[in-house]
């Protein structure tokens, strides 16, 4: 019996960063769970999270979500403050 090997993936939050604020070049709002896949890994998870936090602090998006559990909602900051 082989015995398969554990890969241990990394995430940089620079990197889910950078994904986050490309795809709100191309779209005005994204669904937090579109940035994820079916399969994707608790640290994935727990990085794009992380940066969805930062990216908040640094006040360059803003969230939005209608009640506890439903869908988080993520939009460029620039977007936020035209719609007003």
């Amino acid at each position: 019996m082989d015995i398969g090997e554990i890969h241990r993936e990394e995430y940089s939050l620079k990197e889910c960063i950078d994904y986050i604020l490309t795809s709100l070049k191309f779209k005005d709002r994204i669904n937090f769970e579109d940035l994820l896949s079916e399969d994707s890994s608790r640290n994935e998870i727990v990085a794009y999270f992380l940066s969805v936090l930062e990216l908040i602090r640094t006040q360059q998006i803003s969230v939005f979500q209608d009640k506890m559990y439903m869908d988080i909602i993520i939009s460029s900051r620039s977007e936020v403050l035209i719609d007003g």
